[in-house]
C-alpha cells in the first residue's frame, strides 16, 4: 500500500509526464492527411515491469506464516515495482524512455516538451 510507504528510499520522486491531448490530435491529423497507419499499444502490467532502484522488503501476507510455519521469519524481497508504489509511474516512464532513446530505436525527447515540463 503506497499510503503506508516510508523508509529510507526516495518516495518523493513520483512525477511522470503524460501526453497532452493537443499532441494526440495533431498526430492523428498528420496520420489522416499523410495516410499513415496508426496502432495502439496496451502495456499489460506496465508498472510492474520497472526495476526498483533498490529492493523493498515486505512482510508476508497475513495467514501465510500460519499455513507455512517453517517460513514464519521470512520476508519478501521485491525487485520490480508494484502498482501501489508511489514511484511506479515514474519508474515505468524512466524504463520506457530509456528504451525509446536507445541506439536501437533512436528517439529523442522534444526540446519543447522539456521546457513545458519545467
Amino acid at each position: 500500500r503506497g499510503d503506508l510507504q516510508g523508509g529510507d528510499y526516495d518516495t518523493n520522486e513520483t512525477f511522470a509526464p503524460v501526453v497532452k491531448w493537443a499532441t494526440i490530435r495533431s498526430l492523428f491529423s498528420l496520420a489522416v492527411m499523410d495516410n499513415w497507419t496508426t496502432a495502439s499499444i496496451d502495456f499489460k502490467n506496465a508498472f510492474a515491469q520497472a526495476t526498483l532502484p533498490k529492493p523493498i522488503y515486505l512482510e508476508l501476507p497475513p495467514g501465510y506464516a500460519r499455513a507455512n510455519p517453517d517460513h514464519k521469519d521470512y520476508v519478501m524481497k521485491i525487485k520490480k515495482s508494484l502498482y501501489g508504489d508511489r514511484r511506479a509511474a515514474n519508474l515505468w516512464y524512466r524504463k520506457l524512455r530509456k528504451s525509446l532513446e536507445s541506439d536501437a530505436l533512436g528517439f529523442k525527447v522534444s526540446v519543447i516538451g522539456l521546457k513545458a515540463n519545467r
